[in-house]
């Protein structure tokens, strides 16, 4: 996978010197900082020395490998390094343990440091790869105006639509419940309606309860209630109680949204519209 490093940076007075005899020494110089406190006037040093930490680590790859992994595995590590550190792991292996180690050190980054956009390809990548995705996913509902762009396509990606490139290619199971929990807890309108949009897409009963018990909620926003109702009735299909073909679906679908992009979220709509004609609930 590419290193998409997009993200704000920042200036510390640390030359090629300071770095240790350990990789974690290196980490400590480079990476004890929180890139969104700074200024783009603070960008270019050390993003050199970044890059100086990266090229280390990838021109000795056999030496470095191991220690990488530990360091990410290490909480105790700055944030950015963890988000940062993820990507260069990802950058030198196709192993789907080194996935997992990288996809949980990202996870605890902050949320602040990194590119919205990067962190939904990024998350998509771990979900169409078979690997749960929940929390990270879940971490963009608390961010307050959560917009992912991806120029490729002229898109902005709501909380919704990101949900759905970062979850759908994974198992229901995994995340619906979590889903739902989040949702009651979510007090700004736009946002819940984002959410009740993307537990359509889920294809699950449990989404479909859920959706239900909004339209009838007379506590909940009069926006909220009217977009619920709508979504009731796009759940108002005939249906047949398919298990085989609803999983054949479900693996079609994670192959559409290997793409972000709108001709993927046309397909979504499809596929989405098929799967809802094979289960039942009671």
């Amino acid at each position: 996978m590419s290193r998409d490093r997009i993200f704000l940076t920042f200036i510390i007075f640390v030359s090629a010197s300071a770095y240790g005899q350990s990789l974690h020494d290196d980490i400590q110089n480079v990476y004890n900082f929180e890139p969104h406190k700074l200024s783009r006037q603070e960008q270019e040093p050390k993003s050199k020395l970044m890059d100086d930490f990266w090229k280390k680590v990838t021109d000795n790859k056999d030496k470095y490998l191991d220690e990488l992994r530990k360091e990410l595995k290490d909480a105790n590590n700055p944030a950015f390094f963890l988000y940062d550190g993820g990507h260069l792991l990802l950058s030198l292996t196709k192993s789907k343990d080194d996935y997992q180690i990288a996809l949980d050190a990202m996870t605890k980054g902050n949320l602040q440091d990194v590119d919205r956009a990067d962190y939904v390809r990024t998350m998509n990548f771990f979900a169409v790869n078979e690997l749960n995705t929940t929390e990270a996913a879940l971490k963009i509902i608390s961010e307050e105006k959560f917009v992912a762009y991806i120029p490729q396509h002229a898109m902005s990606l709501d909380v919704g639509l990101s949900l759905r490139f970062m979850l759908l290619p994974i198992n229901s199971d995994l995340y619906i419940k979590r889903a739902i929990e989040k949702l009651k807890l979510v007090k700004d309108p736009t946002t819940t309606i984002y959410l009740l949009n993307f537990l359509l897409y889920t294809c699950t009963c449990e989404g479909d309860s859920v959706i239900q018990e909004y339209s009838e909620d007379k506590s909940q926003d009069d926006s909220v209630r009217k977009q619920a109702a709508q979504l009731v009735k796009k759940n108002n299909v005939k249906r047949s109680d398919n298990p085989s073909q609803y999983d054949d679906l479900v693996k079609k679908r994670r192959e559409v949204l290997r793409r972000i992009s709108d001709e993927a979220l046309d397909e979504l709509n499809d596929v989405s519209k098929q799967l809802k004609e094979l289960y039942k609930c009671n």
